[in-house]
């Protein structure tokens, strides 16, 4: 596969320079792109190089076969193919192939998911749960403050420098999908519980520089996403029984109760840094629940 190891190497430049996609995305093309390049050359180059020129549609609609009789779901399979047809169109805008014969190719349709979403219970627990008694306790308590309270998500939450916390003017600058820049407000409690993060920090390791990371570990390093995976998971586990707890049912619970609470769609959009609205409508569809409670509370023949 030497000449597909390059079209491989030139496309994660393409979507590192051009695209500014992160490293995490684009490892994961590289390997959707890999297994479906390793099943083609076991079932029609064994022994000789892949020739991208003779594989068309049927290749595949077969591979993607494969992958259903197996069990991945729809989901993942939709994914890979989104990765394939990527791959082909910059082939084919580079003038490496002729066609794309995966541009025609429908995903599988999905399932609507609904994303697991605390109630407001559940998350005053959580904090109330946090004594900011030292460094830890203090920083713990302002990751959750601060993804519950913004929406932001948790590789915008990780590469957080504390030269983009603007306390005067309640603001946090986030950098999103596609390195897209947009500031997003805090509240009080936010400040404050930074605060208070900031004063047992500062005993442990000095006055952090502009440019240090926001949030650290006990050695002093940006805490990475695994760690923080971590220590949510803990805390929202110890109030809530729902299944798939992390970083992101934070970002879904923020969504829903600003839409509960009367906040336009379209803002709610805007601070979570979707580009496309329809992103953001599966919130809505969550708020319906709360919309039919209060129907039922206070309409004379909803009983």
């Amino acid at each position: 596969m030497k000449n597909i190891d390059q079209y491989l190497s030139l496309f994660k430049d393409f979507l590192n320079i051009e695209r500014g996609y992160s490293s995490n995305t684009i490892e994961s093309y590289e390997r959707d792109i890999l297994q479906f390049l390793r099943y083609i050359e076991s079932e029609y180059f064994s022994g000789g190089e892949i020739d991208l020129k003779k594989l068309d549609r049927s290749h595949i609609r077969e591979y993607l076969g494969v992958l259903d009789s197996i069990g991945l779901e729809k989901s993942s399979i939709s994914r890979k193919l989104s990765s394939l047809k990527s791959f082909y169109k910059f082939l084919v805008t580079h003038g490496y192939v002729t066609n794309n014969p995966a541009i025609r190719i429908r995903s599988p349709k999905l399932a609507k998911k609904l994303p697991t979403v605390l109630s407001e219970k559940e998350v005053f627990d959580v904090l109330d749960n946090i004594t900011p008694y030292d460094f830890i306790t203090s920083r713990n308590k302002s990751i959750i403050e601060l993804l519950y309270g913004t929406g932001i998500r948790l590789g915008e939450l990780v590469w957080l420098n504390c030269i983009d916390l603007d306390k005067r003017n309640y603001l946090i600058r986030v950098f999103g999908k596609g390195k897209k820049e947009r500031m997003v407000p805090v509240g009080e409690k936010i400040i404050k519980s930074i605060d208070e993060y900031f004063k047992y920090r500062k005993i442990d390791f000095g006055m952090p520089h502009f440019d240090s990371p926001l949030f650290i570990s006990k050695r002093g390093r940006r805490l990475s996403r695994q760690m923080i995976q971590v220590i949510v998971k803990k805390y929202l586990e110890e109030v809530s029984e729902k299944e798939h707890l992390s970083p992101h049912v934070l970002r879904h619970t923020f969504a829903t109760h600003m839409l509960d609470r009367g906040a336009d769609i379209n803002s709610v959009r805007e601070l979570l840094g979707h580009s496309k609205l329809s992103t953001t409508q599966i919130y809505t569809h969550l708020s319906i629940g709360r919309l039919k409670e209060i129907y039922k509370n206070a309409h004379p023949h909803a009983k």
